[in-house]
């Protein structure tokens, strides 16, 4: 199964081009994408959190019992 998710790392420079991400994000949402945004510094300094957030969102796209528990705060 397709899950068709997006996962963008952003740094400083996304702060002046919002209008093309914009447009960029509206051809990915109409084919059917989900896009999942962090700054890069999230990646860094939040790891866990962010990690979480993909997890979720996979979960709800994909909710087959075979994926793996929800791990426990601070473990991933």
């Amino acid at each position: 199964m397709e899950v068709k998710l997006v996962i963008e790392l952003d740094g400083g420079q996304h702060q002046e081009q919002t209008a093309h991400d914009g447009h960029r994000d509206a051809l990915i949402s109409a084919k059917g994408y989900r896009i999942l945004r962090f700054w890069n510094n999230q990646v860094f300094e939040e790891t866990n959190a962010v990690l979480e957030v993909i997890l979720n969102e996979l979960r709800a796209r994909c909710p087959y019992p075979d994926l793996p528990p929800q791990a426990e705060e601070g473990t991933l």
